[in-house]
């Protein structure tokens, strides 16, 4: 309560000395010019409700994150991006207010000028809707490991989401890097699957060794230099020769481990553990 009480003081004094001091050069140095100060003072006064109304917006949805992350509760994740966009629909209107712009006249005659925009912000929408669909439906949750596979940007995406906003979600990727997804890829052209198990994260992985050594000899050779390597990691494994072909065996290998950020290292111990065993059952030290 205290900081919405300042920051209004704070808007008001900021509009005081603007206008204060655009009347004063006017009076100065453009007397010409004084009958536009109507225009100035209109100007002055927009900019005061928007850079105000934006501190008081970004206050708003800071207490709900705050609110949202200290209670668990991801799927009113929804609901605050709903608020962000109104808020900020808000915003807007106030500024073209104090702009004196006759919103029922612009509302009556923009007809032409409405398709136009709606055209322009389809892909806001789009974002913003998928957003809240995803985050309401339970699809992706902040601070959930997630794999995120989409034709739309083609290797998969996995790492930890930290936030979903209205147009982009954010993701701490395994590499330590921060992507920014865009929430309209969502709907119908992506996949998610959640690495949380019980008390692990889950993942799985696919090896394939080439046909010309027998399956069993690899797979006992890689079981064997997996519990050599993961043990030291406290990773749990299973694998499995899951299908045969012509040119290739293809192993599957279950993996249980406590950071998503160890995922990089997991599997390059197991990629190396296969190699190894491929060429030690081909005869090759």
């Amino acid at each position: 309560m205290v900081r919405f009480l300042l920051i209004i003081v704070l808007v008001i004094l900021m509009a005081t000395i603007l206008k204060f001091v655009a009347d004063l050069i006017l009076h100065t140095y453009f007397k010409s010019l004084l009958s536009y100060i109507p225009y100035v003072d209109d100007i002055t006064t927009a900019v005061s409700v928007g850079a105000g109304g934006y501190l008081v917006v970004r206050v708003v949805l800071g207490q709900v994150d705050r609110y949202l992350l200290s209670r668990r509760v991801g799927r009113f994740q929804g609901i605050r991006l709903v608020l962000e966009v109104l808020l900020y629909v808000i915003l807007v209107i106030a500024v073209l207010v104090s702009l004196g712009v006759n919103l029922t006249g612009a509302v009556v005659g923009g007809t032409v000028g409405g398709i136009v925009v709606g055209l322009a912000v389809q892909t806001v929408a789009s974002n913003v809707l998928s957003g809240i669909l995803a985050t309401w439906s339970g699809a992706v949750q902040p601070g959930e490991v997630m794999n995120i596979s989409s034709w739309i940007w083609g290797s998969p995406v996995v790492g930890k989401v930290v936030k979903v906003n209205s147009l982009f979600t954010e993701v701490q990727t395994v590499n330590g890097n921060l992507v920014k997804l865009p929430n309209s890829a969502f709907l119908g052209n992506s996949t998610f699957s959640a690495l949380r198990g019980s008390e692990e994260l889950l993942y799985s992985t696919q090896v394939a060794v080439y046909y010309d050594v027998r399956a069993d000899k690899v797979l006992r050779g890689a079981v064997i230099r997996l519990r050599e390597t993961l043990r030291e990691k406290g990773v749990k494994f299973e694998v499995y020769l899951t299908s045969k072909s012509g040119t290739a065996n293809t192993f599957t290998v279950n993996l249980k481990f406590k950071d998503f950020r160890d995922l990089n290292g997991i599997l390059s111990v197991v990629n190396l553990a296969f190699d190894d065993a491929y060429w030690e059952a081909k005869g090759v030290k």
